[in-house]
């Protein structure tokens, strides 16, 4: 059924989401579809182990994130996180074995 505007849109989504009794469980095939996106685009041939993986995912999931509100933020015409001076952006290898090495210690 077309809808006649924006607001008829929104209204018929929040009537569904209003009637689902498990949330969870109406997202899980797009959850699912979005982790095998991540995978695909971390380990294309699955050489990595599992852990490996699965971190390389959890980092991929948190760059798309980033990305994401970096986008709704140009949007908005607002900075994304606000003021990042003083914030050591570095990776976080390099940044520990600077820390380490400064302490008198090893990473």
């Amino acid at each position: 059924m077309p809808f006649q505007s924006r607001d008829e849109a929104i209204a018929a989504a929040h009537d569904s989401w209003a009637r689902t009794p498990n949330r969870q469980k109406r997202t899980q095939a797009a959850r699912d579809a979005l982790t095998r996106r991540f995978e695909d685009q971390v380990d294309p041939d699955r050489v990595m182990s599992d852990k490996a993986r699965a971190k390389g995912v959890q980092n991929a999931r948190k760059a798309h994130m980033a990305r994401m509100r970096i986008a709704r933020a140009r949007k908005a015409g607002t900075p994304a996180s606000g003021d990042l001076s003083g914030h050591d952006l570095r990776p976080a290898q390099v940044r520990d074995q600077h820390r380490a090495a400064f302490k008198g210690g090893t990473a």
